[in-house]
């Protein structure tokens, strides 16, 4: 993925605060190989080996779809923000607010 790209990066904020096909984890990027990954973060404390595989088995279910159809669903997203950048859209009658950090 383009994540350089200012409508996949949007996408992928989207995606991440929407929750869309994220579960418990998102995507971000490693900045040490410069990539597109999907992670999760654990609390391993109150683990069991049952709950361990379960969430190992639910990370590789996320993980295989950001490899396949969720980057299709990214791909597809960005391109819809990039027809659409001049024009944002605002649902009914919601007043955006932005907050900057």
């Amino acid at each position: 993925l383009d994540f350089a790209d200012p409508a996949m990066m949007k996408a992928m904020l989207q995606a991440n605060a929407l929750g869309a096909g994220t579960g418990t984890g998102r995507l971000a990027i490693d900045p040490g190989k410069n990539e597109t990954i999907y992670c999760e973060r654990w609390v391993v404390a109150d683990m069991t080996p049952t709950s361990a595989e379960k969430r190992i088995l639910e990370f590789a279910q996320y993980g295989a779809f950001w490899m396949t159809e969720g980057t299709d669903m990214l791909l597809e997203e960005a391109e819809k923000q990039k027809a659409t950048a001049e024009q944002p859209a605002v649902d009914g009658d919601e007043e955006m607010t932005m907050i900057r950090i």
